[in-house]
């Protein structure tokens, strides 16, 4: 996989869009990019480290879906349009924390997010969840990380992964889906 050079909002936008190798690249970058905002948002919130990676995670997920559906008009900087979708996530974290529960409307989540979203939840250390990725080997690793964030399609993952079809690779994913959930749940 070739590595892509980043040097605008435009490139940004236009490979968030595109799906393929060039939005995991894209995804890769703003999560390195923009994650020395969780300590700042920690402190401004008071959220806890694993809060403030959960409200990290899903303002990215929703910074990546507003971009796919045109709501970002690039009236400002995307760094700066991120930032305020990560700030209204974590106040909107703080302020449930005083229930002791997060609830995340998964319903207005996409299948492919809400599974994320689903996978992560049940594992706030991001470290482990790494960990567990790796035990699942490379095929399962590669397939997921093609399905849940490369945004390729089945037939893509497929040829990728030197799977016979997109049934094939459609059977694989959901195999290994549900070994990482059972791994996430273990000690």
């Amino acid at each position: 996989m070739t590595k892509i050079s980043i040097s605008s909002d435009e490139e940004i936008i236009s490979h968030l869009k595109g799906g393929g190798n060039q939005f995991e690249q894209v995804v890769s970058y703003l999560n390195l990019t923009y994650a020395g905002l969780i300590g700042d948002m920690q402190s401004k919130t008071g959220l806890s480290r694993v809060q403030a990676i959960d409200a990290y995670t899903d303002a990215i997920l929703k910074l990546i879906r507003q971009v796919r559906n045109n709501k970002f008009k690039g009236e400002s900087k995307l760094s700066t349009y991120f930032y305020k979708i990560f700030y209204y996530t974590a106040v909107d974290i703080s302020r449930k924390k005083t229930t002791h529960e997060v609830d995340l409307d998964l319903s207005r989540l996409s299948e492919r997010e809400a599974l994320v979203v689903d996978v992560l939840s049940h594992q706030p250390n991001l470290d482990k969840l790494k960990e567990k990725m790796n035990l699942l080997g490379f095929e399962c690793k590669s397939i997921l990380i093609d399905w849940a964030y490369g945004d390729f399609s089945m037939k893509e993952i497929a040829q990728r992964n030197n799977l016979k079809n997109d049934e094939s690779a459609r059977s694989m994913k959901y195999k290994c889906l549900k070994k990482l959930k059972t791994l996430m749940r273990s000690q």
